[in-house]
């Protein structure tokens, strides 16, 4: 497998990948996951302008022409053959130097069967700061998600649903949240302290398209008990729909009605 390394293209195995994995990495920096689609990073403008924003936050300086990044990103899916897959793209700082480094690999997606029944979500026991303006990034420092997601794993869920210090939705820990409800599209506002998805912000323009009303609100888990459909969003799954969070089952959840909508205008766009 090849990745690239400060634009050195190096040949790893995938023990040298782990070692980039966020969450694992101890370094003061961001990264973003982008899908790959038919050789191409989806939504890669996107992804890019975030990244600077990050590092703006972080007071760090973007670490290569972008010419040269999307130049040499399109050069790593061609040398590891991608058609599907994932991408992602790190910028940290290590002795007072910026590095930067962008990885790939195949992925095929979730089984449709998954996709067909609905994730399931358990209520993680870490809590997010609210206040805390670094939950706005892709930070590096990603251990909580990733001990989040490990949480759920070990006791047989998809995902992990995170609260804040008021208990409020925030997020998976690696998704956004929407759910329906008297046929209006809710999320968490991002003063919850949710990640600005990149999906998110395209379910919300394609909400707005299809006349779909939609809502950011500030709310707590016991309102998936009247929801009738709720589905999670993230770069790698696009729309999924979701069956069940913290053992309370999420209405019809066939993939019909707003979710459906979303579902099918969002594959359009190449998700």
């Amino acid at each position: 497998m090849y990745m690239v390394l400060d634009d050195v293209v190096l040949n790893v195995d995938e023990d040298a990948l782990r070692e980039f994995t966020p969450g694992l990495m101890k370094a003061r920096g961001v990264f973003e996951t982008l899908r790959v689609t038919q050789g191409k990073a989806l939504f890669w403008k996107e992804h890019i302008l975030r990244l600077k924003k990050s590092l703006r936050a972080l007071q760090m300086p973007f670490p290569a022409v972008e010419n040269i990044l999307s130049r040499r990103t399109a050069q790593l899916i061609d040398l590891n053959h991608i058609d599907e897959g994932r991408l992602r793209l790190s910028v940290w700082t290590k002795h007072r130097k910026i590095h930067w480094a962008v990885c790939t690999a195949p992925w095929k997606g979730m089984s449709p069967r998954k996709c067909l029944r609905g994730l399931k979500m358990i209520i993680a026991p870490q809590r997010i700061d609210e206040s805390d303006p670094g939950v706005s990034l892709k930070m590096m420092a990603y251990r909580p998600y990733y001990q989040s997601f490990l949480y759920a794993q070990t006791n047989g869920y998809d995902e992990a649903l995170l609260l804040n210090s008021k208990k409020e939705i925030v997020e998976g820990s690696r998704t956004n949240i929407f759910w329906v409800s008297d046929g209006l599209l809710f999320t968490p506002a991002l003063k919850t302290g949710c990640l600005p998805g990149i999906v998110r912000s395209q379910v919300l323009k394609i909400a707005r398209r299809k006349h779909i009303p939609c809502r950011t609100v500030c709310a707590q888990r016991e309102i998936f008990s009247k929801a009738e459909e709720a589905f999670l969003t993230n770069s790698l799954l696009g729309i999924v729909p979701l069956a069940e969070v913290g053992g309370v089952r999420i209405g019809r959840n066939k993939k019909k009605g707003i979710t459906g909508i979303l579902e099918n205008a969002y594959r359009k766009l190449g998700g």
